[in-house]
């Protein structure tokens, strides 16, 4: 809901935004709410998905929230490793915005290496890539450990 109330030279002396048109419709059916302010302040109604279902913006935002805080902690960071970005993605992130500027806030403060890894964030976070993509830490340990000299001695 988006609304405003005027001065006598037609400028806005205060503006409501409001949220969550469910409860909305729940408080006018029970009375709580009136019908007539409802239609006041409803006007223009601005339909926002949640985060998790917008992929593109939540990478984009990850992104923007590592190089803020990089920034704001002298930190040199070289961005989200793939691991940190399936990490992000496979998250419901039921705090929205909120919740992925702290997890970001935090894995930069907490970082040990110069890319975000899925270690670097909650707990929540990594046990949740992990249920579905098991072998990431595996497999780069993995590689890690391959014998590369044999490989290179055979070709």
């Amino acid at each position: 809901m988006n609304g405003s109330a005027k001065t006598s030279r037609g400028r806005p002396i205060f503006r409501v935004i409001g949220r969550d048109e469910s409860r909305s419709k729940k408080a006018r059916g029970e009375g709580l709410f009136r019908e007539d302010l409802y239609f006041r302040l409803n006007v223009i109604a601005v339909e926002m998905p949640p985060l998790r279902s917008r992929d593109g913006d939540l990478i984009r935002f990850a992104g923007h929230y590592e190089k803020f805080f990089a920034e704001q902690c002298a930190r040199n960071l070289d961005g989200l490793s793939p691991e940190a970005v399936a990490c992000i993605r496979a998250y419901s992130w039921p705090g929205n915005l909120r919740e992925l500027r702290n997890a970001i806030e935090r894995a930069v403060i907490l970082a040990k290496s110069e890319k975000l890894f899925p270690e670097d964030f909650q707990p929540n976070c990594e046990d949740k890539v992990r249920q579905q993509f098991p072998p990431v830490k595996a497999c780069r340990k993995s590689v890690r450990r391959f014998p590369w000299k044999n490989l290179r001695k055979h070709t």
